[in-house]
């Protein structure tokens, strides 16, 4: 089993995100949570079926991993700026 390139990933993010933020009516914090979870999944998953010892793997698991590091800065300024102002 071979694992896809980042561009997979990046392609399979994108339309998880353009869907789900539809799906959530534009409630980005909500679909950030979504984003979250959807993410961690996905590397769960890879960690399951792949030998990541394998340093081919090292581009797709920093790419994912960065795009979990970008949603967790945007729940954290929502949770610490828009919350306090509501």
């Amino acid at each position: 089993m071979i694992l896809h390139n980042d561009q997979y990933y990046h392609d399979m993010l994108n339309n998880y995100m353009e869907s789900d933020i539809k799906t959530c009516k534009y409630n980005y914090y909500q679909h950030n949570i979504n984003f979250y979870h959807y993410i961690k999944d996905i590397m769960s998953s890879i960690k399951t079926k792949y030998d990541l010892s394998n340093d081919n793997y090292i581009p797709v698991m920093n790419y994912l991993n960065d795009r979990l590091n970008d949603t967790i800065r945007e729940i954290e300024y929502y949770n610490q700026h828009v919350m306090i102002r509501n």
